[in-house]
């Protein structure tokens, strides 16, 4: 009987461990995060992971990307740089994922952004 009641109880905590990791990687990810937008090092634009939107942007010196964002993710969806590098790169919504177009000297990156908390790191 120890070894079911043993069972039960390890069980009982690792259900409440996916649920609280989940729970934390839902919130982590959507709550007042935004898309940061550099072109050739200047912060273009910051848009915001709650709402769905599809932006054309400048290329550094012509050209163009097409961000959009939808269900809490940010992905380039269209580019006229040779390679198309950003387009096949996987969408991104937690803090450190980055979408990089080489050509275009633009980076997406996401910012949780949330007020009245520090971050380990300081721009």
């Amino acid at each position: 009987m120890g070894k079911k009641a043993d069972m039960i109880f390890l069980s009982i905590i690792v259900a409440v461990a996916i649920v609280l990791w989940g729970g934390l990687r839902y919130f982590s990810q959507v709550s007042g995060a935004t898309a940061v937008v550099m072109i050739a090092g200047s912060e273009y634009g910051r848009y915001d992971l709650r709402q769905d939107i599809t932006v054309t942007l400048p290329g550094a010196e012509g050209g163009y990307n097409v961000l959009t964002i939808s269900g809490h993710s940010a992905s380039v969806t269209d580019a006229d740089c040779p390679d198309k590098l950003c387009v096949r790169q996987r969408s991104i919504s937690g803090q450190g994922g980055s979408i990089v177009c080489l050509p275009h000297e633009l980076v997406i990156r996401i910012d949780q952004g949330r007020e009245g908390e520090l971050d380990a790191v300081t721009y």
